[in-house]
């Protein structure tokens, strides 16, 4: 995804969010991804170290990875922000 629609996407939903105004949002853990990525930076783990950054100040994980880059930085924070509660289904 180019940068400029990453962007676009994140504006988007902090508007929804902001213009929907929820009390309490509640999400389930994140599914990272897993595997290798080739960025500006050479090849990566995933999930990226950002990411990792991100997710490793309380968000949870699925237990199950997937294969490929399904959590970026952007949508780590994005969740880091909003998300008051994580819950298991």
């Amino acid at each position: 995804m180019g940068e400029g629609k990453a962007i676009l996407n994140a504006l988007i939903i902090c508007s929804a969010i902001c213009h929907l105004h929820p009390d309490y949002i509640v999400a389930t853990p994140v599914q990272t991804g897993s595997g290798k990525i080739e960025c500006a930076h050479g090849l990566m783990d995933i999930p990226a170290p950002a990411t990792a950054a991100i997710l490793e100040t309380g968000i949870p994980t699925t237990e199950e990875k997937l294969e490929g880059e399904l959590c970026t930085p952007t949508s780590a924070a994005i969740i880091k922000y909003f998300v008051q509660e994580f819950v298991n289904y």
